[in-house]
């Protein structure tokens, strides 16, 4: 999948979608290139995935919002019946 050094703590994908840019809590950067090989994990399996590591969401207008307890809660919930995180 994408190893990280520590708790993954932010990811944004570039305008086309070619990389995903991620930072960890230990304040490394990563720059992945997933144009040239297919990840693992489907795109709403990842996205989960991120906003339960990052407990953030992008909105409908693309704006990075943080998610209240419940609803954390419940996407964590999903991410575990969907086989959970990388680490799991």
């Amino acid at each position: 999948m994408l190893p990280h050094d520590a708790a993954l703590r932010t990811a944004a994908f570039t305008e086309n979608d070619s990389q995903v840019i991620t930072g960890t809590s230990a304040g490394t950067t990563y720059n992945w290139d997933i144009s040239r090989s297919p990840l693992e994990a489907d795109v709403a399996w990842i996205a989960l995935w991120l906003q339960v590591s990052t407990g953030m969401e992008l909105d409908a207008d693309g704006e990075v919002r943080p998610l209240d307890s419940e609803s954390w809660q419940q996407r964590r919930k999903r991410l575990h019946d969907l086989g959970g995180t990388p680490s799991e």
